[in-house]
């Protein structure tokens, strides 16, 4: 089996990094190889940590700083470079894991449950005359999809409105899910692109520690891309493998996005609004995306493939104002970083349908004279049976949440969890 590597990894990245990726690809051979050995030096090669976006600027646990950093002008240089990045992906895809990789640290709460990210939030990195912007969003979820589960509609729009305002789209698909795994992309990722066709758009493949066919995954890119990146056809070098099982669909699956019909998407708001599910279950029929620029594979638990992924955001900065100062690090408040913190653990913890039906609150925070942070939290319950679930864990929560805040503010957190019962509660 023969691999080419700058496909695997990248497929026109070489020829867009300039000096950094020459650096990075000198010592990979040039022509194809035994796909095994191509992919431990690729592991190798991209498990070595790097500086470049890494930041470890503390969040400040003030709320009357981190107003004033978000009213300041930005103090930008006179050739100031920006770069805003969109992360949009299923729900559990792995993106707020994913930002916490690329800058070095947990600025993002994580949690295994769906809908840990409810809002748009920016993680911020200003690097000399650049400061690039990754803003992490809510899972995707259909409109109809959403009106079931009751979600709001400001929750639901979010990751469109972050996409369409990006100079950058990163699509984050999960290796391990049974839909990418058999080579499709999810048709409400198909949806949002199709709506912004305009945004430069990567695909990164997450889970990659997770994922046991690694030699398959020039296959898989294939699929995933419809046979082209950056307008360059992908063609993977013929591998004798045992072919994927696929669904019965695949028998109808046109070649390309070149196949579908324009008029289907052309005032798309509107045929959303009025026939959605036709749309999307035509759009269940198609593998890949043929516009992405680049593919990266990478796992964002393990740290790996990341370091050419932060130079290619580095490489990919214009010139143009800064948004933040430049010690600003997230434009969540304090406030919203300790709740964020609390759902998290809420999520990780309690089962089923609890944690998405109890309600934390801040009830005091204080800075004791020993400069620990202290914070009081409250779990109202509307159930009996919700009160002691989160009685029964509330210990584990506290202690996740407090690390967390801890790693995120750079300071002493002593964090305190009590379920509350209150039966007629309206949030």
């Amino acid at each position: 089996m023969v691999i080419h590597y700058g496909k695997f990894i990248s497929l026109v990245a070489k020829q867009r990094l300039g000096s950094a990726s020459r650096t990075f690809y000198s010592t990979l051979p040039t022509s194809s190889i035994d796909g095994e050995k191509l992919l431990s030096l690729v592991y190798e090669k991209q498990s070595k940590p790097q500086s470049e976006i890494i930041n470890f600027a503390p969040v400040t646990a003030s709320e009357a700083q981190h107003h004033s950093l978000m009213i300041q002008a930005p103090n930008q240089p006179e050739h100031a470079k920006v770069l805003k990045v969109s992360v949009l992906g299923m729900p559990n895809a792995g993106k707020s894991t994913f930002i916490n990789s690329i800058f070095g640290r947990k600025l993002m709460a994580t949690s295994d449950k769906i809908d840990t990210t409810v809002t748009n939030r920016y993680a911020i990195s200003t690097m000399g005359d650049t400061q690039i912007l990754i803003q992490d969003t809510p899972g995707i979820v259909a409109g109809g999809k959403a009106k079931r589960l009751g979600l709001p509609v400001r929750r639901v729009s979010q990751p469109a409105q972050s996409f369409a305002n990006a100079d950058i789209g990163i699509v984050v698909a999960d290796l391990t899910s049974r839909r990418v795994k058999t080579g499709y992309l999810q048709p409400e990722i198909l949806m949002t692109m199709l709506k912004n066709m305009d945004i430069p758009t990567i695909l990164v493949l997450n889970k990659s520690d997770k994922y046991k066919k690694k030699l398959q995954l020039p296959i898989l890119i294939h699929q995933l891309t419809a046979g082209q990146v950056a307008g360059v056809p992908y063609e993977p070098d013929k591998i004798s493998i045992a072919p994927m099982r696929l669904p019965k669909v695949t028998e109808t699956i046109p070649a390309n996005f070149d196949e579908v019909d324009l008029k289907d998407v052309q005032d798309l708001d509107r045929r959303l609004r009025k026939n959605e599910a036709s749309l999307m279950n035509k759009l269940r029929h198609y593998r890949g995306w043929p516009h992405f620029q680049d593919v990266f594979v990478v796992s964002a638990m393990e740290q790996t493939g990341l370091d050419i992924l932060r130079r290619y955001m580095l490489h990919h900065a214009k010139p143009g104002p800064w948004k933040f100062h430049d010690q600003a690090t997230t434009d969540a408040s304090p406030k919203e970083i300790i709740l964020d913190s609390i759902r998290a653990g809420l999520l990780q913890h309690l089962p089923e349908e609890v944690p998405y039906q109890v309600h934390p609150v801040i009830r005091e925070r204080s800075d004791r004279e020993d400069g620990m942070l202290q914070i009081e939290i409250d779990v109202i319950c509307r159930k009996k049976s919700h009160y002691s679930c989160v009685f029964r864990k509330s210990n584990v929560i506290a202690k996740e949440t407090q690390e967390h805040l801890q790693d995120v503010f750079f300071l002493e957190v002593f964090v305190d969890v009590n379920p509350v019962y209150i039966r007629n509660f309206r949030p």
